[in-house]
């Protein structure tokens, strides 16, 4: 019998209505904390990310923006990884910064 120490779960709950996928990360978490094994979880769902995991890891554009204490990870900075070249940085969707804004 296989004895693992790493539980790699690549987005275990991107299908599933928000219900169903914490039920399957309070399954997965249960199992590795029982058998005390570490778990590579890869989620797009940030809020549940800062939940469950003990630290986040975030990519962006294939380098590593984020490395931190889930705790510690702010949803400004988590967001932004999301946002692509020209867009607003989060939280500032809805300024419009145009010279003449900027003259005032």
């Amino acid at each position: 019998m296989q004895s693992p120490t790493v539980v790699i779960a690549d987005e275990p709950i991107a299908s599933l209505d928000p219900r169903g996928g914490r039920e399957v990360l309070d399954l997965l978490w249960e199992i590795v904390r029982e058998r005390n094994l570490a778990m590579l979880c890869t989620l797009h769902q940030l809020e549940l990310a800062r939940d469950y995991a003990d630290r986040i890891i975030g990519l962006k554009d294939g380098v590593v923006a984020i490395d931190e204490a889930a705790s510690q990870a702010d949803e400004i900075r988590l967001n932004d990884l999301y946002q692509r070249a020209g867009d607003a940085p989060a939280g500032f969707e809805d300024a419009a910064l145009t010279p003449e804004a900027s003259a005032s």
